[in-house]
């Protein structure tokens, strides 16, 4: 496998299962009423007034004709007429078009033109969340609904934005105001229903969710999202018809997975096994897949299978860090380690379901923001460690981590934690990754009578899923100052609690492959 150039990059950490995530109100245009029904000649030498053509533009619009009214919206600019739903609409267009940079100039030209215009703040704000400027489209989303107090889209997708930026509690209160606004709202429901699983409060997510379904019994999505509350409250078989009545709504959704789950947690292995592998035949190296995958080969006792899926004597690697770097590593360390601890991104965890920090605080996003001389450093670690790890694997087509030609690694994403006495990483995957790792800042103090307390654990489920098999194959690293471990990113790993009296710095990162 040839050693390919690593490129970073930063995107927000998505949650582990797809159909967990929240839904943005589509971008709505603005019409006024049409008078008539005008068909305009423009090479005529009698040109049509300004009315005319926003009249036929909004009729067009109106009957989904997007090409036409987008001719006429082109046509009054071109005259040099100033209307804000005008510039707005266009940008809606040209938005569903995949024009983002043309959106944004008609979307702002809208709101120069009429500062109070809240559809226009409200498309622009979708548009900035699209291409992830997150802290302006949240402030647009805001002055959308200072303009127009009662605007339940866009407290809606303030909501998901919030959520997106891991700030459940406000995103609460934002899915809530909609409810307020329009009772029989099903996606604020739904959206709802969502942030209070995530928060753990699963029996009030499921009232939530059933109201979605009693507003509209129709759609498979909230029979899922139901389904994993469900799930994770513990209540199979009724989680088991949850997912049911989705896949009689929507035959060709794939529910292997959600079923696989269920039957693990029922500790019906073989079963899952079966749904897993029909699953990885259309999805080789889907890592949620490969991750329950080992969990069931150890419940049928195929540790062959395990191991060979695992690897962990070629996949699993220790990097130094000392060789990637001219000055001490230790003095680099206490550096960078201290920088971050006034980093003013830190802040305390919230402890959502499916994130593995139990306690801490965390830097989300480190390479967002790269004034920070010790982070530019540190990424160029991060990619000649990756590089290192790549160049060194071996060649295996049949293999699921292996048989992807690599073209281009990416960094996908990179955080920072830091845990506590008492703190710790309950067992988890990186579902949106390749490759996962983790690079220590410093590492864990021998403690009495635990030995192994900070260190890092693999092999062992997470994710409240069974743990077939005891302790065979469970592998421990301790943690060095400087050291890269890079794992597949399904792989089960954790960190044993400790209670030592210190704060530990660890930093994590996904890699994606092209």
């Amino acid at each position: 496998m040839d050693r390919k150039k690593t490129k970073g990059s930063e995107k927000e950490e998505r949650r582990k299962n797809k159909i967990t995530e929240v839904k943005p109100f589509p971008v709505p245009f603005a019409l006024g009423e049409i008078k008539t029904n005008i068909t305009i000649n423009t090479n005529t030498r009698s040109k049509p007034s300004k009315e005319q053509i926003i009249d036929q533009a909004f009729r067009f619009h109106s009957q989904g004709n997007t090409l036409e009214a987008a001719k006429y919206y082109q046509y009054f600019i071109d005259q040099g007429f100033n209307e804000p739903r005008v510039y707005s609409n266009y940008g809606a267009i040209s938005q569903g078009q995949g024009k983002s940079k043309k959106a944004e100039v008609l979307y702002r030209k809208a709101i120069e033109i009429k500062p109070d215009f809240a559809d226009a703040h409200y498309n622009l704000a979708n548009l900035l969340q699209a291409i992830g400027k997150l802290q302006e489209a949240e402030v647009l989303y805001r002055k959308a609904i200072e303009i127009k107090p009662d605007y339940t889209d866009a407290h809606l997708n303030l909501g998901n934005l919030l959520k997106d930026i891991s700030k459940l509690q406000e995103a609460e209160l934002s899915y809530r105001k909609s409810i307020e606004i329009k009772p029989d709202y099903a996606q604020a429901h739904l959206n709802l229903g969502i942030i209070l699983r995530d928060l753990g409060k699963l029996e009030e997510a499921e009232l939530y969710t059933r109201k979605a379904i009693e507003i509209n019994s129709d759609s498979p999505d909230n029979y899922l999202i139901l389904g994993s509350i469900l799930e994770l409250n513990n209540k199979l078989k009724e989680a088991k018809n949850s997912f049911t009545k989705a896949q009689l709504l929507k035959p060709d959704l794939d529910m292997y997975m959600g079923f696989a789950s269920l039957y693990l947690k029922e500790k019906k292995p073989q079963n899952a096994l079966i749904l897993i592998d029909k699953f990885l035949e259309k999805n080789q190296s889907d890592t949620r897949a490969l991750a329950y995958k080992t969990i069931a080969l150890r419940g049928v006792n195929k540790f062959d299978e395990f191991n060979k899926l695992i690897n962990f004597p070629k996949l699993v690697k220790k990097i130094y860090s000392q060789n990637l770097i001219k000055e001490d590593i230790f003095e680099f360390n206490k550096k960078f380690r201290n920088s971050l601890l006034v980093d003013p991104r830190r802040k305390t965890e919230e402890n959502q379901i499916g994130w593995a920090i139990r306690g801490g605080t965390v830097i989300r996003a480190l390479f967002e923001d790269m004034s920070n001389p010790f982070i530019s450093q540190f990424h160029r670690m991060l990619s000649q460690a990756i590089e290192i790890y790549i160049k060194d694997l071996p060649v295996d087509f049949d293999h699921p981590f292996l048989r992807k030609q690599i073209d281009q690694a990416s960094i996908d994403n990179c955080w920072v934690n830091f845990l506590e006495p008492g703190d710790f990483q309950s067992n988890h995957i990186h579902n949106n990754g390749w490759l996962s790792g983790v690079y220590y800042l410093d590492e864990p103090k021998v403690e009495k009578n635990k030995s192994n307390a900070g260190w890092i654990e693999f092999n062992r489920s997470g994710y409240k899923l069974p743990h077939f098999g005891g302790e065979k194959e469970i592998k421990l690293i301790k943690p060095k100052v400087g050291m890269f471990i890079l794992f597949p990113s399904y792989l089960w790993h954790g960190t044993i609690p400790y209670k030592a009296a210190y704060t530990r710095g660890s930093i994590s990162f996904d890699i994606t492959i092209k």
